[in-house]
């Protein structure tokens, strides 16, 4: 058990330890018996009457029992905490000590590491190491001050920082009588089979049972933060609302026959729903996999799967960001009067939600890996910004093509999530007809009233923009295929930075 505590402080105490047992216990585990674990745990912590309390309204002590209670849940003989105690008051110090001398009664092996010395006495022995990692005394804990020739703990501890000098710690206790009746008459009664024998840790479930508990703590840790779900569920009809009156209308609309729409600014309309989907896309994943990263490294530690484990983030915030995608899209282009037809689902409306939904979830995707790679949510929130705009600067050739043209930019566009959603709703809305003359100005912003047949010759030409903008079935696939490639990238990329950061 390490010195923090890594618990979900949204949910409850017995929910907490609910999904810690579905998800380490064996697949032979009947749901009744893991369930009688949990109530045992919480017996034997003394934490039935928190059951139904969230463990952020915990006190220190009681999440510290939580914590261990993880542990204890499959039963360990052996049971090491790292400074459990630390920052503890005297009274749940010592509480807690009194329950690690009961985990000890009940026939565990319990090894804390301590600097607080008030409850010593509970201890069966006591290992005091010098700096460098000595061997400075191992005994019975009424017998240090004597062996020190001390009369406080404190004096011990000034004593074992100070320079070496005359004082070898390690030879020292290797001469005296301690070490031969603590340690050399205790080791040669151990069984041979007992110090050679290495502990197997017990099967854990399965990656697909694993996936399916994961994913269902993480959408109750969701669910149980009122205020982040409330934000989830207003984000994106808000946003949707602000873009409906915000944006001109109408523009999606093909004109009639008797009109020639001059400029147009259907790429304005269809750039700001995809800048909209992958902010809200990239900002519910920046922060998910910084701020759990020390449950991720307890649970890897524990067994769990590292492909459960960032299938479960990226499937909750997946089905997420499709909501958002649907409600915002719907909203934002209510008034727009188009498309009027589809390439491929037989629903205009419903191919620019695809693109949107597919646009959302590649900058999901992005979002953990920007997550994992920064490995603190201070650094993730800084570095989302500046990815953001790089994407804006990416997909803005669907506005101004001089910048998409422009080197290593149009390079860089073929990784760029927001330009190839651009292009997958241009290709539904039919942009290339929308701007046919709208493009000819663009490319030949002014004329020499002498002489306009540069302008003639541009309508002549009749440029038909972007190929990957075609209002055909193919342009639109490659557009929804590029998207999902680069969403499966993203999380390889991140699969691939987990995997390094390995338990211990």
């Amino acid at each position: 058990m390490p010195q923090d505590d890594i618990v979900h402080p949204e949910l409850t105490v017995e929910r907490e330890l609910e999904f810690a047992a579905d998800i380490r216990f064996p697949s032979d585990v009947e749901p009744s018996e893991r369930h009688g674990r949990v109530q045992e745990v919480m017996q034997e912590l003394a934490l039935v009457h928190r059951r139904d309390t969230p463990v952020a309204r915990l006190s220190g002590g009681e999440r510290k029992r939580v914590s261990v209670g993880l542990e204890l849940l499959t039963a360990p003989s052996l049971l090491f905490l790292d400074e459990p105690t630390s920052g503890l008051d005297p009274n749940y110090e010592r509480s807690l000590m009194e329950l690690f001398r009961e985990l000890a009664n009940r026939g565990r092996t319990v090894v804390v590491v301590t600097h607080s010395v008030q409850s010593l006495r509970l201890c069966d022995r006591v290992l005091v190491l010098a700096p460098g990692g000595k061997v400075a005394y191992f005994g019975p804990p009424q017998l240090i001050l004597a062996y020190f020739d001390e009369d406080e703990y404190a004096d011990v501890f000034r004593d074992l920082g100070q320079p070496d000098g005359d004082t070898a710690w390690g030879p020292r206790f290797r001469a005296h009588p301690y070490y031969a009746t603590y340690i050399e008459r205790i080791a040669p009664v151990l069984p041979a089979e007992s110090r050679e024998r290495t502990t197997e840790p017990k099967g854990t479930r399965g990656r697909r049972h694993q996936f399916v508990a994961l994913s269902r703590r993480y959408a109750a840790v969701i669910v149980a933060d009122r205020r982040n779900l409330a934000l989830l569920i207003g984000q994106a009809p808000l946003l949707g609302l602000l873009l409906l009156v915000a944006l001109p209308s109408g523009q999606l609309a093909a004109s009639p026959p008797s009109q020639l729409r001059l400029v147009s600014q259907a790429s304005l309309v269809l750039l700001v729903v995809v800048l909209g989907v992958s902010w809200l896309g990239m900002s519910n994943a920046v922060r998910e996999i910084a701020k759990e990263l020390p449950v991720y490294r307890r649970e890897r530690a524990a067994g769990v799967s590292l492909v459960a484990y960032l299938g479960s983030k990226a499937f909750v915030l997946g089905a997420i960001t499709i909501l958002q995608a649907v409600v915002l899209t719907a909203i934002a282009l209510s008034d727009q009067g188009g498309p009027s037809h589809a390439v491929l689902l037989g629903w205009p409306l419903g191919e620019l939600i695809v693109i949107a939904a597919l646009t959302g979830i590649a900058a999901m995707a992005i979002g953990l890996f920007i997550s994992a790679v920064a490995k603190t949510t201070d650094r993730a929130t800084t570095i989302l910004p500046i990815v953001l705009v790089f994407l804006l600067v990416l997909a803005l050739g669907g506005v101004f093509p001089q910048i998409g043209n422009k080197p290593v930019l149009k390079q860089l566009g073929y990784v760029a999530s927001t330009r190839w959603g651009f292009a997958g709703m241009a290709s539904t809305s039919d942009l290339n007809d929308l701007q046919a003359v709208t493009g000819v100005l663009t490319r030949t912003p002014s004329v020499n009233v002498d002489d306009p047949n540069a302008l003639f010759q541009a309508f002549r030409e009749r440029y038909r923009g972007d190929p990957l903008w075609e209002h055909s079935t193919s342009a639109w696939l490659a557009d929804a295929g590029a998207l999902i490639g680069i969403a499966l990238a993203a999380l390889l990329a991140t699969g691939f930075v987990l995997s390094r950061d390995r338990p211990g």
